[in-house]
């Protein structure tokens, strides 16, 4: 399946994120309980978040989707990347997950 530049750039997110796996415990455990979920929210909204919006915005429109569910999608999303993280450093398979989040993006691309 080909979806274009969106599904590229959330996989490469999905990378740099796994690339971070060292900060896993200080941006996903310390970052809430120090800086409080409010704060930890706004800094996710405007960064990592964004990125994945936009990405989802790209592959939606390669795709043909609508963008009724992107929030619900980029929220979704962050979230898998988020566990995903947290279970590669916890000694998961990375190649599992690589696999499982390239189906989710692939999966998101199809419903329409």
């Amino acid at each position: 399946l080909v979806f274009g530049d969106g599904r590229r750039l959330l996989l490469e997110q999905f990378d740099v994120f796994r690339a971070l796996e060292a900060a896993y415990q200080l941006l996903l455990l310390d970052g809430p309980s120090v800086l409080g979920p409010d704060v930890m929210q706004r800094l996710n909204e405007d960064h990592s978040e964004a990125s994945l919006k936009q990405g989802l915005r790209e592959l939606f429109a390669t795709s043909g989707k609508a963008p009724d569910l992107l929030d619900a999608f980029t929220s979704l999303l962050g979230a898998a990347f988020d566990r995903a993280a947290l279970a590669i450093a916890a000694g998961g398979s990375r190649a599992e997950y690589e696999e499982a989040i390239t189906a989710l993006i692939d999966g998101i691309s199809a419903v329409r």
